[in-house]
């Protein structure tokens, strides 16, 4: 919300910088915004893809690149949201990924690695080959895994330095929310869960599977993925509400890790200030940073 409330400050639209966001019928489990939400604010890369369709960090900064330039021309301030971290760095600080043809052969032997051993397997072989850039995966991804093993093995370098980082396009002012006291982001994972599972997630879920049980995205996405079991009658529903709020926790974890090491960003705790007080300070640093609104 706190973007929103800027937004409608300083003359801006925004653009969501989330993996999941950008599918349509991906509500509940990916907390997506409302109509009623967006206050009026335009939002770009929100329910712009079916969940059968590819998307990744470079098809993001591609789409990214095009909303920024569409607000630009219409004198708007572009707010980019999200905690996606390798797709906002990629696009903000001009990282540029690897390039690497698939291969064949090579994703066949990881398929039938895949089918005989289970994707934590897959996991164990990209921690070998990356232990650092593996962190930054969830070991239920099954598409960037496999990806990202098949460019390790072609490029026989870690990530980090096979990475090419070129001058950013833009000038960025970087602000994140965060807690002094980690119980209290899990408390508010906790009820979080608990609210989508009242808002209707397993018939969300549900209706997404039994369209296309094998879809890759539904299988990698934390709120969905904890489903498949259950609708295979091999748990309860306690057990699958549980796992979301444990694997919800890990992810905001990572998500804290990746965005503390980053030296550039501007923090404030939730747990310590009002909203409306955050909201007064980033308009302090938006006109410091030459906004004008």
């Amino acid at each position: 919300m706190l973007a929103v409330r800027l937004a409608s400050k300083i003359n801006a639209e925004i653009i969501s910088a989330d993996s999941r966001q950008v599918y349509r019928g991906f509500d509940i489990a990916t907390a997506k915004i409302t109509t009623e939400e967006m206050g009026g604010i335009k939002h770009y890369l929100i329910d712009v893809l079916e969940p059968e369709q590819e998307f990744s960090a470079g098809i993001f900064v591609e789409m990214a690149k095009s909303a920024i330039k569409k607000i630009n021309q219409k004198g708007k301030i572009p707010i980019i949201v999200g905690g996606t971290g390798l797709y906002l760095k990629m696009l903000l600080d001009g990282i540029d990924m690897p390039k690497s043809q698939p291969d064949k052969d090579l994703r066949l032997e990881l398929e039938t690695i895949l089918n005989t051993k289970g994707l934590s397997e897959l996991y164990k072989i990209l921690v070998s080959l990356d232990a650092e850039f593996a962190q930054k995966i969830h070991p239920n991804d099954k598409y960037k895994i496999m990806r990202s093993i098949e460019i390790l093995k072609h490029s026989n370098k870690k990530m980090e330095q096979s990475r090419g980082q070129k001058q950013s396009e833009f000038d960025v002012l970087k602000v994140a929310l965060g807690a002094t006291n980690r119980d209290f982001i899990y408390n508010r994972i906790n009820k979080r869960v608990d609210y989508m599972i009242e808002q209707g997630l397993e018939a969300e879920a549900c209706k997404i599977y039994e369209k296309n049980p094998t879809l890759k995205s539904f299988a990698s996405t934390i709120g969905y993925q904890e489903f498949i079991p259950y609708f295979e009658g091999l748990c309860s529903l306690q057990d699958v509400i549980v796992k979301i709020k444990q694997n919800t926790r890990r992810y905001a974890k990572r998500q804290l890790t990746w965005f503390k090491a980053q030296n550039d960003i501007n923090w404030f705790n939730i747990d310590e200030v009002s909203l409306e007080e955050i909201e007064l300070s980033v308009l302090g640093l938006c006109k410091s940073f030459g906004i004008e609104f």
